[in-house]
């Protein structure tokens, strides 16, 4: 391929190997949701979702401090067919924090959908929490068993936050 224009209307690949090597600006703004059937691949810089949506049907590979999702509004990283297999959600909430997840489904294989933003759970005190909401949604409630890892390097965190205490919490 030559190139490829991100306009308007949905917009479908077979697979996407993103890499800004070398560019000044190593940032992709997605102008349309974007649904990549095969594998994503994340070598350099970031792919910024804004308003919309990255879907990939196949698998991520790469993913990385320097080359991820940004979920820089209320679009979401989607992959599809999540089982028992590790599965790494690249996301983070803006071009300079990198705040992956990790969903392990050994319930009913389904599509999961992440987003993550820099605010305060809404459900915990600030002085005690971390800056980082994910919002985690599957396609089709129930039947999920999921173990989930979150990553949140480089996040702010209240004064009274305890790594040893903290919890996922809904």
């Amino acid at each position: 391929i030559g190139s490829v224009s991100f306009t308007t209307g949905a917009q479908l690949l077979n697979n996407l190997t993103y890499s800004s090597a070398g560019a000044t600006n190593n940032n992709l703004t997605l102008g349309s949701p974007l649904t990549v059937a095969g594998t994503l691949t994340l070598t350099s810089g970031n792919l910024l979702l804004g308003a919309n949506s990255l879907v990939v049907s196949g698998s991520i590979s790469g993913g990385s401090a320097t080359s991820y999702v940004v979920t820089n509004g209320t679009g979401a990283l989607t992959v599809h067919n999540v089982g028992a297999t590790a599965v790494p959600f690249a996301v983070g909430p803006s071009a300079t924090l990198y705040h992956p997840a990790t969903i392990n489904n050994s319930g009913t294989v389904d599509n999961f959908s992440v987003n993550v933003a820099s605010v305060d759970p809404p459900c915990a005190p600030g002085a005690s929490s971390v800056n980082a909401t994910w919002d985690i949604t599957e396609a089709i409630a129930g039947g999920s068993n999921c173990a989930i890892t979150l990553d949140y390097t480089g996040a702010a965190t209240g004064g009274s936050y305890s790594t040893a205490g903290a919890q996922i919490v809904h």
